[in-house]
């Protein structure tokens, strides 16, 4: 049997289920972000107060320059994101993540090939 004919229709239906789960894992990512970062009253997550929402942040913002997290916040943040995804990010992976869109890209990289191989195995 012939399947070439239905290959363009699930590499469509392929296409379309990457962007959709990118933007979710984006906007995972984003809130955890959120929610450690630290806030002018010195409480961290206060996003609400600030008007801070994943839509607002700029994929080119520096994690410490222009987010204000600090090397345990950076921790803790890698750490979050390892318990919420079920994936290590190692040392290396870990010391180019600078901006927003570095972090984004890593966790992106990790989780859609971590799906795409199990729906590849279906």
């Amino acid at each position: 049997m012939d399947t070439s004919a239905d290959e363009p229709a699930r590499d469509e239906h392929d296409s379309a289920w990457m962007a959709t789960r990118g933007r979710e894992i984006q906007g995972e990512v984003l809130d955890l972000l959120i929610r450690r970062l630290p806030h002018p009253t010195g409480l961290a997550g206060a996003d609400a107060a600030v008007g801070m929402g994943p839509v607002t942040i700029a994929p080119r913002a520096s994690l410490e320059g222009d987010l204000g997290l600090d090397s345990l916040g950076m921790v803790e943040l890698l750490l979050a994101i390892e318990d919420s995804f079920g994936f290590a990010i190692s040392e290396e992976e870990a010391g180019g993540i600078v901006t927003v869109g570095d972090l984004v890209a890593v966790v992106l990289g990790k989780k859609l090939g971590e799906e795409t191989a199990h729906r590849a195995g279906e």
